[in-house]
């Protein structure tokens, strides 16, 4: 039902706007207000103008909001009245449509409002995209008389006409006009619309009592410096993925696991490959593995699939270590230089990339060519053969994300005709902020079809290696999971946090719900039960 009335009214502005002539050419100023689930609505509307296709011109250039509810069932009413509202509301939830905030927010609340209480803001408010917003807070102060109260109604004038007990009961109180009114509330609009002050750096003063006593003051609740999210991060939402593509390349990074083994491991082992619907199995290629440099031993890294009809379409999926132990060797925690296959002197010299997963991309044994012109050397053959490409996914999981991130931008600079897209899983950082800053430079990398994602599990060790303190930095957009191994310690855990497979099947029941994320019980594909739930940004390499 509120989901309804959010819709509405945006179509009702829309007409509006339609009947007085704003339009992209013509735009009028628009700044959002609205209290408790108005409140809700205002953070919502930028989502769902993206989600019914409304022109932009909708889109406000500020929200402010009085006492939000951070989504429909947050509302903490009592009793039978609680339970009534609970059966009648919609998913409007800014853990979903806080993704399109992009624009300043300021959350104007009160430290004893029990309707919507502060601390249910403090996971939600993470998930508002922009790093330009605040939560205030105001406080009780029961100095003078009347008294000031910072409840949910501490936005509104009038209440009278509810019944004083039903205000008390339902409202958190009886709306009267007062300094939380004058000077917070309807100040902080003022700030916004008419002063042209940024959300996020508003400023209050309350005044005094007749006494001289000063009024309890504004304090910052939460602000984006208080969240533990990597403001560096871009964290996509559900629908700004390619599910099937996403489903298609984790399948193929499960295959160039399957694709080695253990016992002849230089070999390519292609009768355990499972070629994915519509594609065929074409061949292997090898890297030289070692330790710290050392004891150099050449495996099967990689498969390539292509697709049965034309245009061709090439997979290029890269195999991780064969335990998360042995990726830990694999971390040299030292810089390499980054070198391209052709067009060395465009690298800028202060792009520096992890010197393990490099070796294994750049190393020959001195028999064996190195992973780098094998790779190079099977694209010019399929360019010269009656099967070009077309088009060229990446991929790869854990020590095989890494490695395909190297790929990828090698195959940018040294083949720039190629249009080529990476996906990959649990990806370590590659390099660091000038890696990813010449990285995200490149052509395909403007484009939201063509740039890199990576799908992360918020409680994958493997993806917080090596240390951001190291100067390490992430590719910028992500798209996250997230679930554990079902115990008491299970978000501490290393191996079955780090599964492709349960990423695998997270992905599938998360693609298949409407709110984008699976919440519920699974088998690990080892017999053990793994626990899926609602992705929290803030919580990104926490259990470390």
């Amino acid at each position: 039902m509120q989901l309804k009335w959010l819709k509405n009214a945006l179509q009702s502005v829309h007409l509006e706007y339609d009947k007085l002539g704003f339009n992209e050419s013509n735009a009028v100023d628009t700044y959002l207000f609205g209290h408790s689930l108005g409140g809700l609505f205002a953070l919502s509307w930028p989502y769902y103008i993206k989600q019914e296709n409304l022109p932009e011109s909708l889109l406000p250039q500020q929200v402010l909001v009085a006492a939000p509810i951070p989504n429909t069932a947050a509302a903490n009413f009592p009793g039978l009245l609680g339970k009534i509202i609970d059966k009648i509301t919609d998913d409007v939830d800014v853990k979903v449509t806080g993704a399109e905030l992009t624009m300043p927010v300021a959350i104007l609340h009160g430290d004893d409002d029990w309707v919507a209480p502060k601390n249910k803001w403090k996971e939600s408010f993470s998930y508002i995209k922009t790093k330009q917003k605040k939560m205030f807070l105001s406080f009780t102060d029961q100095r003078g008389c009347p008294a000031i109260y910072a409840n949910h109604e501490q936005a509104a004038v009038d209440t009278s006409f509810f019944p004083p007990l039903l205000a008390l009961t339902v409202l958190d109180g009886v709306g009267v006009e007062n300094v939380l009114n004058w000077r917070y509330i309807w100040y902080g609009l003022d700030q916004v619309i008419r002063l042209g002050i940024r959300a996020d750096q508003l400023e209050f003063d309350l005044g005094s009592w007749s006494d001289g006593q000063s009024v309890q003051g504004i304090e910052v609740f939460l602000s984006a410096e208080q969240t533990n999210i990597d403001e560096k991060m871009n964290y996509l939402t559900t629908a700004e993925i390619d599910h099937e593509r996403a489903l298609l390349l984790v399948n193929a990074s499960i295959q160039a696991y399957n694709a080695f083994d253990k016992e002849q491991p230089t070999e390519c082992n292609s009768e355990q490959v499972k070629t994915p619907d519509g594609y065929d199995f074409v061949e292997c290629w090898t890297g030289v593995d070692a330790i710290l440099n050392e004891d150099k031993t050449v495996e099967c890294y990689g498969v390539v699939f292509r697709s049965s009809q034309s245009p061709y379409t090439y997979i290029f999926a890269f195999r991780g270590t064969d335990s998360t132990e042995d990726l830990l060797d694999d971390f040299g925690f030292n810089y390499a230089t980054f070198s391209p296959c052709i067009n060395q002197d465009v690298v800028p010299n202060d792009v520096k990339v992890e010197s393990g997963f490099y070796c294994i991309y750049s190393d020959s044994d001195g028999n064996t060519e190195s992973m780098q012109k094998q790779l190079f050397a099977l694209i010019d053959k399929y360019q010269a053969s009656e099967q070009p490409i077309n088009q060229l996914y990446v991929t790869g999981h854990s020590l095989g994300a890494a490695i395909s991130t190297l790929f990828s931008l090698d195959i940018a600079l040294s083949r720039p005709d190629i249009n080529s897209t990476t996906y990959n899983y649990a990806s370590p950082r590659v390099g660091n902020q000038a890696f990813v800053d010449f990285y995200e430079q490149q052509k395909l990398q403007q484009n939201p079809e063509t740039r890199t994602i990576r799908i992360q599990n918020v409680y994958d060790k493997v993806p917080c290696v090596p240390l951001k303190d190291q100067g390490y930095q992430h590719l910028s957009y992500a798209y996250l999971v997230s679930f554990y191994r079902d115990n008491l310690t299970g978000k501490f855990d290393i191996v079955d946090n780090h599964s492709v497979h349960s990423y695998q099947t997270v992905l599938k029941c998360a693609f298949k719900n409407e709110s984008g994320y699976f919440e519920g019980i699974f088998d690990n594909n080892q017999g053990e039960k793994m626990q899926s739930v609602q992705p929290d940004q803030s919580k990104v390499c926490t259990y470390w």
